[in-house]
């Protein structure tokens, strides 16, 4: 994990914790693949991602997420040692830190994946977060429920101006891992769509790759865990893309939903657990093929 850690993390910001854990528990977020901006826009997109971040811990040492309020992804989620496997090196191996990542394809609209947002609520298992300027106001909820390794999460965006064809929402994994990592033998990223599944090779992953079908859920495996987001019947139903994210060794999987309201509402679970039959069934009736 410290050779993960050196490698791919920047410096870690200054951050506060909220319900704190010890400082081992916590894990740098790591930085997006943002393309460069003209000096105005970033002036405008610096002010709006200024404000300080927290980091908010929901669930107990058997099962604890961490939420970043910078860009509201989940940067970490550590499991007990499930029926004698070891789960110490399951944020390398299908886990970038930046799960639930909103993003959007055009520079004008980059600086979604890094606003700061305020906690509105929040106790040990549930979680809101508000952000809004003069382009977008954005809701998002987490609902944490350990018993099937999940959380729910609600996402409501409201545009002011002319919103972006399209918005990502996505998890991340490292591209390359040591072979002699056990868990690493079947390393696949997996998507679901109606009737179909497919999967492909994490690692042969080297340019940007689509498929226009409605999917249900995508998810990046190991060899016995799943990190995996699933599709809750939002009105807008997704697609989804996977790219190498460009000078990071990171893979981005997301679904994209077509913007073509100024709102938008998409109702998601993150399942980050094992591939248990029972529990994948619990999660979501889609994710039993898994």
């Amino acid at each position: 994990q410290n050779v993960y850690l050196n490698k791919f993390a920047p410096p870690a910001a200054q951050t506060t914790v909220t319900n704190a854990a010890p400082a081992s528990d916590i894990k740098p977020t790591i930085a997006n693949d943002v393309k460069p901006l003209s000096s105005t826009t970033l002036k405008k997109n610096n002010e709006k991602i200024s404000a300080k971040e927290e980091l908010v811990l929901l669930g107990d040492v058997d099962y604890r997420v961490s939420v970043n309020t910078k860009g509201g992804v989940i940067s970490r989620t550590a499991i007990k040692e499930y029926r004698g496997r070891s789960t110490e090196l399951l944020d390398m191996l299908i886990s970038g830190g930046n799960q639930l990542e909103l993003s959007a394809p055009t520079s004008e609209w980059a600086y979604l994946s890094q606003v700061v947002y305020k906690i509105e609520t929040g106790n040990k298992e549930n979680l809101t977060l508000v952000y809004q300027d003069e382009n977008i106001a954005i809701r998002r909820s987490y609902k944490l429920d350990a018993k099937i390794f999940s959380v729910d999460h609600e996402l409501s965006l409201q545009f002011k101006k002319t919103p972006p064809s399209y918005v990502f929402l996505g998890l991340r994994a490292l591209k390359d891992i040591a072979k002699e990592h056990s868990e690493n033998e079947r390393r696949e990223l997996f998507f679901n769509k109606a009737g179909a599944q497919d999967k492909w090779t994490v690692s042969d992953i080297s340019a940007v790759k689509e498929d226009l079908g409605d999917l249900h859920w995508f998810g990046f495996s190991s060899r016995y865990f799943l990190n995996a987001l699933v599709d809750k019947g939002s009105i807008t139903h997704p697609q989804f893309r996977a790219a190498p994210v460009e000078g990071s060794g990171m893979v981005a999987a997301d679904m994209v939903y077509k913007v073509s309201a100024p709102t938008l509402q998409v109702s998601s679970r993150l399942f980050y657990g094992p591939k248990d039959v029972e529990i994948l069934k619990s999660a979501s009736d889609r994710l039993g093929s898994a």
